[in-house]
């Protein structure tokens, strides 16, 4: 049942049996959007040098090899000696 008022706007009765005008149902229309969250991960690399065990045998010096051993054991010291395989 519709029924007009002096400002010229509709008036509707809900199915609760209560008056609803045009301007309020605009309102409810509206916030029926819903609002999506993205997550996005920005990623930065830390090495990107290749692991001393992967690159060849010729490509690295011996003070890659000292830096990597006091990197390993932690120790001030360089190594009496290195092998590669």
């Amino acid at each position: 049942m519709e029924v007009e008022d002096e400002d010229e706007s509709k008036t509707t009765t809900n199915e609760d049996g209560v008056d609803i005008t045009d301007e309020e149902e605009q309102e409810k229309k509206e916030k029926k959007t819903k609002t999506v969250t993205n997550t996005v991960w920005e990623w930065q690399v830390i090495n990107d040098i290749k692991a001393i065990w992967m690159r060849e045998k010729s490509e690295i010096s011996d003070r890659e090899y000292a830096e990597f051993y006091k990197t390993i054991t932690k120790d001030s010291n360089d190594p009496l000696a290195h092998t590669h395989f």
